[in-house]
Order: structure tokens, then C-alpha cells, then sequence
């Protein structure tokens, strides 16, 4: 006897009703009271259909589990925020320009505001009926628009969030006007992020080639990479600048102390000393929309780290100085 050709429609059409996804476990329940059991087949767990033959197909087929899920969504989709039917409030039009993370929706009475055509300084404001530029007096730009603008080359100058009137000459925060970050390929980490550290705290910092020879003994050839333990770093920033005395790297920001945090992958002991390594991130500020810490990269690039890996105060060392009274 010739088996049944089977394809994906072989399968008849569940009995399926959007209301019956309600309970917590309502897929369970579903699939029970349409035949199927929950067992372990192969070392795999997997839906089959009770009571067939070795000739039907007996698992539930990637077609119908995405007619489930579309009706399902279907059912329980709710009105979503931003659409002309239910537009956003022009207070949560502002929050969200005022972190510059604007895609387009409908606001109150203003209608469709779609995404700028140009970066610029940002999405502009709506505050008592007119239109403001963020950058301008008492509409600051945030710490890390700034840093974007910078590397956009479009900074001419502004209101910075925490930092007042900054300069068009000025390129970091704190720093001398004319300033810039240093950068290089990735193996040049840390060195790039102590460099640019110093940056943030010395008006005449070392460059990389004094690192390089200052680190020298840190250098593993085989690996093409520096692996310098904390201590070590420590031992170089401690006679230059002044410990902040924090692990609050929210405070640390608040009060302009340059802020390198380490996320340990590796600690032990080392030619007798308790040494640990890791990823380095030279931190900027803090984004509390996306709850993450805005980072510079070795390329002057703007970066991001979810703010639990860098407060797990167990799983990372802070270089955190202020420069001298």
C-alpha cells in the first residue's frame, strides 16, 4: 500500500478560538483539548497528536503555529500609541526628543511628526506652542548628543546638559578647547581608553606612543594584545590625578570625574599580586531611556552598556579620578 503524501496542509485545521488564550497557560490547555500530549520523543520535547498512524504527520506544523500566533495577536492587539487614532502626548513627544530617539508618530494636535532629514543637533522641542532648538539657552543638548555631534564634525557650539554654554573649540567636556580624543586599531587597547581617560582630566595628556613604551611589559606577542591588570593601571593614574573616592558611576558623571569601568573576565594571582582583567569602557554619560552608559570606542565612536553589567559591583573595578585641587 502506496504511503499518503503528506505536506504542511495535511494536517486538518485545529480548532481554534482566540478567547480560549486566556488562562496563563492557555497554550497547555489548548493543545490538550485538541489532541495532543507533551512527551519526549528523541530526547526532544514536542506536541504529538494522540492515537495516529505511523503514515500521518503527528506534530504540529510551523504554518498552523503561525496562524495561531497571528490570530492570537489579532485578537489582543491593542490600539497602538502614536497612530492618528490614539497619538502621543506632546510631553511624551518631548521626552523622547529630548533623548533624540525619535522615529515618527502622531502627536496631539501637531499631526504626523516624521524623523529630521539631518542629524543636526537633534529633534527639536515643542514647548508653549513653538518649536525650539535643542543647544539653545535653557534646551541643552544632552552629554551623549554632544559627543555624537563632535563626531559628526557638525559641534558649533551650544547648551550642554550639566555642562552650560560649551565652545565651539570645545570637543571633550572638561578638556582644553581644541582637544581631541585619540584613537587606533582595537589592539591598542586599554591604552587607547587610559589615554583618552587622561584626556577628560589633563589639559596636556601623554599620547599613545609613551603608553606603549610605559605598558611595554604588559604586551603578549602571541596574542597581539595588551593584558594589563587593574593594578597596574592604578599605579600609573594614582600619582596624576585624584582617586573620586565612588563606585556611583551615575555621581562620578554628575560631578565631571573621568570614568573608566573594567567588567572582569579573568582574576587571580600573578607573580604574587591579585590581578584582574577584562573589557574596558571609558564612559561619557547615561542614557536612562535605554538604562545604559554611553561609551566612547577606540574609533571615537559612541557605544552603549546596559547599566546592570556596569553596577554589578562584584564583576567590575572603576578607575574613577578627578583631577587635582
Amino acid at each position: 500500500m502506496d504511503k499518503k503524501r503528506l505536506d504542511g496542509d495535511s494536517f486538518g485545521r485545529l480548532n481554534f478560538n482566540p478567547n480560549d488564550f486566556t488562562d496563563e497557560h492557555f497554550f497547555s490547555v489548548y493543545m490538550q483539548a485538541n489532541g495532543y500530549e507533551y512527551i519526549s520523543q528523541d530526547g526532544c520535547w514536542r506536541w504529538i497528536r494522540k492515537g495516529i498512524s505511523s503514515s500521518e504527520f503527528n506534530s504540529v506544523t510551523c504554518n498552523q503555529l503561525s496562524e495561531m500566533q497571528r490570530f492570537w495577536l489579532e485578537s489582543r492587539k491593542l490600539e497602538i500609541p502614536g497612530t492618528s487614532s490614539n497619538p502621543l502626548s506632546v510631553n511624551a513627544y518631548n521626552a523622547f526628543a529630548r533623548w533624540n530617539d525619535w522615529h515618527g508618530a502622531y502627536v496631539g494636535n501637531l499631526g504626523f511628526i516624521s524623523v529630521p532629514s539631518s542629524s543636526g543637533y537633534g529633534v527639536q522641542l515643542y514647548i508653549n506652542g513653538s518649536w525650539v532648538t535643542p543647544g539653545s539657552e535653557g534646551f541643552p543638548v544632552s552629554v551623549e548628543s554632544f559627543y555624537r555631534i563632535v563626531h559628526e564634525k557638525t559641534w558649533t557650539g551650544g547648551s550642554v546638559e550639566g555642562w552650560g554654554n560649551v565652545s565651539p573649540e570645545t570637543f571633550i567636556l572638561g578638556a582644553s578647547s581644541g582637544l581631541r580624543f585619540t584613537g587606533g586599531d582595537s589592539y591598542l587597547n586599554p591604552l587607547i581608553d587610559i589615554a583618552n581617560l587622561c584626556r577628560i582630566l589633563d589639559s596636556d595628556p601623554v599620547g599613545l606612543p609613551y603608553l606603549q613604551i610605559r605598558f611595554q611589559e604588559f604586551w603578549i606577542r602571541d596574542k597581539n594584545q595588551y593584558e594589563i591588570p587593574d593594578w597596574a593601571i592604578r599605579d600609573y593614574l594614582d600619582p596624576h590625578y585624584s582617586n573620586g573616592l565612588t563606585s556611583d558611576v551615575k555621581e562620578a558623571l554628575q560631578r565631571h570625574y573621568g570614568v573608566m569601568v573594567r567588567i572582569i573576565s579573568k582574576e587571580g594571582y600573578v607573580n604574587g599580586k591579585y590581578s584582574r582583567y577584562g573589557n574596558d569602557h571609558l564612559i561619557v554619560s547615561y542614557n536612562g531611556l535605554y538604562h545604559a552608559y554611553i561609551t566612547i570606542n577606540s574609533y571615537g565612536t559612541l557605544g552603549a552598556v546596559d547599566e546592570s553589567a556596569i553596577d554589578d559591583k562584584q564583576k567590575t573595578v572603576y578607575f574613577i579620578y578627578r583631577k587635582h585641587s
